[in-house]
């Protein structure tokens, strides 16, 4: 049973949660894919990032890019229409998802947002043992309680192999 406060982002801090979260769930999970947001740094001391038109695209590199392609079929509208579909619903009653008809094939992802702006995605390779994904959310709460950054001097993400695209 899920609830609202594993995926609701307090920190103010939400382009250095998303790093940090690429880096500790999806980076080394051989199943992990990437992170699709709608925020993006404005420049590289911007810890909070700011809303935009286009998705950001923190895709693993792998596949000679394939997989980076084709998650772009998870354009905008269907990003949006996720969290709709999510509200509508009974949004605290799981913590991740299953996306089949957006892409060639199926992902499971977990919904982040910070307030009613800010959203994101981690999206990983179906299927995920169990195991795994109660290690993801831990992960995920333990990165929560972290203090914010407030520095400007902010790590650069993604490491080396890996693509971001808007």
């Amino acid at each position: 049973m899920a609830s609202k406060n594993r995926h609701e982002i307090k920190r103010k801090d939400w382009e250095v949660v998303l790093d940090q979260l690429y880096k500790r769930c999806i980076a080394p999970v051989a199943r992990g894919i990437g992170v699709i947001s709608n925020t993006s740094r404005e420049n590289p001391g911007d810890v909070e990032g700011e809303l935009q038109e286009e998705l950001t695209y923190r895709i693993k590199q792998r596949d000679h890019g394939r997989v980076a392609y084709q998650m772009r079929q998870l354009n905008t509208d269907a990003f949006y229409h996720f969290f709709k579909l999510r509200a509508q619903g009974n949004k605290d009653s799981e913590d991740f998802y299953r996306l089949k008809k957006q892409l060639p094939f199926e992902v499971l992802v977990y919904p982040l947002t910070q307030g009613l702006v800010k959203k994101g995605l981690l999206i990983f390779e179906c299927p995920v043992e169990s195991m795994h994904l109660q290690k993801i959310i831990g992960i995920v709460l333990d990165e929560m309680k972290k203090p914010a950054t407030i520095s400007a001097a902010v790590e650069k993400v993604p490491a080396d192999g890996d693509e971001v695209k808007k």
